[in-house]
């Protein structure tokens, strides 16, 4: 007789429910420092739990993904009205500190080793991390500017090492993450179409207090609706307003993001893995759903990703190594000249498309001298800063709604340099590794993959700002951390990258 057993991997997951959800729930009391520090520590020894008593080298990941992707929802569902709105600002400052958490823990754990590969990656981060943290220490920004300024600039790196110093990831681990995304990528998917077609606007405001979660955002709720959603919850197109998608994330933006990254993912699944014919075809309307959630989303910059991984990922199949600097040139100059020809059509134009080519423009116009080599100070631009800072208005001259545009006004072009040396070093690693495990059909694909995608991203920063954010980001950096974790072998000799 068949005997049900209790796995350890529900035990965890009653922890976390037990452990961490309730801890979203603010306090009553006026020492948030103490409920934060319960917070933090209830997370640190959940990770310690499953790494070192499951052994899951892939759970803290996954962990982190589930935070990103719910935080607007938890923070509005347990957090009653008439709170202070400085607590909400410390449970957004939490998602901040768990890709810190995992590297600390995979340093911890032995991970540090695989700092002896890609060595010039590692050098040149750690150099912009130094830089950030000087321009932080001499800016004379408003220090609630300063902060997420400087969790923006350096969000690449905090996630690309979540992801790379992962001390192991064997077989087990990878298909755990490879069942857990398509996972997470369904309640997205389904709760966004359940929201947007069944729910209505006050669905968000009465039931998840969204409208409370954007007011410590500082986002100003739209006209457009009866209900004080965010303004991003509706877009104009040809003088019309339309409701766009939110999903779990709350915000379309964000969304259109993670479903571009999404379609990639389960596209990489789809190939790799074969599967029966139905199963095959279940796959195909999946990817057909997500599509038609981006389309709902309205997401610009989600698009913008998805259409350049989809046409690096035909491109790279079979392109000889001796030609990938190519790429690197090419992909760059793509993001340059597309702004160029955006502000071709658009300026003037009175569309938001104008407001992101404007924000690499304006601040290529006005830096002038010593601006120009270190920028205007950390936390004095972007938007971001804009909602956060004192004094500091929301203007294009201040490279606001560009990502590009945004690092250049407060770093100026050594920040700037910095940044594009280490997204080519992890395009460029990302792509020799793939030729160098060609025979693996698996851990190949998903290299492609990730770089597809990493690509994509690396040309939409310079047009929107939220390229760096910290949760668009997250997905794709720290997946191309684990595709570089997963070529390197544990034995033999092993450079980290090879051009033959």
């Amino acid at each position: 007789m068949y005997q049900w057993k209790l796995s350890p991997n529900w035990l965890l997951s009653g922890l976390i429910l037990l452990g961490i959800i309730p801890l979203y729930a603010l306090p009553s009391s006026q020492i948030p420092i103490i409920w934060f520090f319960l917070l933090v520590v209830d997370t640190l020894i959940i990770l310690v739990i499953a790494d070192f008593y499951l052994r899951s080298s892939a759970f803290s990941l996954e962990f982190c993904f589930f935070i990103f992707v719910f935080q607007n929802i938890l923070i509005g569902l347990f957090n009653p009205r008439g709170e202070n709105l400085s607590y909400v600002a410390w449970l957004l400052g939490y998602s901040t500190l768990l890709p810190v958490f995992i590297i600390l823990l995979n340093l911890f754990r032995g991970g540090g080793r695989k700092l002896s590969y890609f060595l010039p990656l590692h050098i040149i981060s750690l150099l912009f991390t130094a830089y950030i943290l000087f321009l932080f220490i001499i800016s004379d920004a408003p220090f609630e500017a300063r902060i997420p300024a400087s969790r923006n600039a350096i969000s690449i790196i905090l996630l690309f090492y979540a992801g790379y110093l992962r001390p192991t990831f064997s077989k087990r681990d990878i298909s755990s993450f490879d069942r857990f995304m398509p996972l997470l990528i369904l309640a997205v998917v389904i709760f966004g179409y359940v929201e947007l077609f069944i729910f209505d606007d006050y669905f968000w405001t009465e039931r998840l207090n969204i409208d409370y979660v954007a007011s410590a955002k500082n986002i100003n709720p739209t006209i457009q609706s009866s209900a004080p959603v965010p303004s991003d919850f509706y877009t104009p197109i040809a003088q019309r307003y339309y409701r766009r998608m939110a999903s779990i994330f709350a915000t379309p933006i964000t969304l259109g993001y993670f479903l571009a990254f999404a379609f990639l993912f389960i596209l990489y699944a789809t190939i790799t893995i074969r599967r029966p014919p139905i199963k095959l075809m279940l796959k195909w309307i999946f990817l057909l759903a997500i599509l038609g959630a981006l389309f709902l989303s309205l997401s610009k910059g989600g698009w913008q990703v998805l259409g350049v991984g989809i046409l690096f990922y035909i491109w790279l199949r079979k392109l000889p190594p001796k030609r990938f600097s190519h790429v690197l040139m090419i992909t760059l100059l793509l993001g340059a000249v597309s702004s160029m020809i955006g502000i071709g059509l658009f300026w003037g134009k009175g569309t938001t498309l104008e407001l992101h080519v404007q924000g690499l423009l304006s601040p290529l116009t006005s830096l002038r001298g010593t601006t120009m080599l270190i920028g205007n100070s950390l936390g004095s631009g972007g938007t971001i800063s804009a909602r956060l800072g004192v004094d500091i208005p929301f203007s294009s001259e201040r490279g606001a709604e560009n990502g590009i545009g945004t690092l250049l006004y407060q770093t100026g072009f050594i920040g700037v340099l910095l940044v594009l040396m280490i997204m080519i070093l992890i395009l460029r690693y990302l792509f020799y590794n793939l030729r160098k495990l060609k025979s693996d059909i698996k851990t190949s694909t998903f290299l492609l993959i990730s770089l597809s995608a990493t690509a994509g991203l690396v040309i939409n920063a310079f047009y929107q700002e939220n390229s760096f954010a910290l949760i668009p980001a997250s997905f794709f950096f720290i997946t191309a951390g684990l595709a570089l974790n997963r070529s390197l072998k544990p034995s033999g000799n092993q450079s980290g990258i090879s051009e033959e």
